[in-house]
């Protein structure tokens, strides 16, 4: 690893946190992007504000990263109907 080196997570959901957590605990820089910072970001870490859906702000957010993991979760539907002993 040369000291230029930084990773950026995009998503700091359950999998972006874990993923942050031990990138840290290995000693490498990271940067998490979305679109509002994390209250609970651990201060080691940088942020980035930008939109996965606003092409060019993420083109600027991902600028000087040596590694990009998409750590994005789908979205959770709260009630998962069943039909016919089916899961939809």
């Amino acid at each position: 690893m040369t000291a230029n080196e930084m990773t950026h997570v995009v998503g700091y959901g359950a999998l972006g946190r874990e993923i942050v957590r031990q990138l840290l605990a290995a000693g490498r820089p990271v940067t998490v992007i979305q679109r509002r910072k994390p209250a609970d970001l651990p201060e080691v870490a940088r942020f980035i504000s930008a939109d996965i859906m606003e092409r060019e702000a993420i083109i600027v957010a991902l600028d000087g990263a040596s590694a990009v993991i998409c750590a994005l979760g789908l979205p959770i539907r709260r009630r998962c109907g069943r039909r016919a002993g089916r899961w939809r």
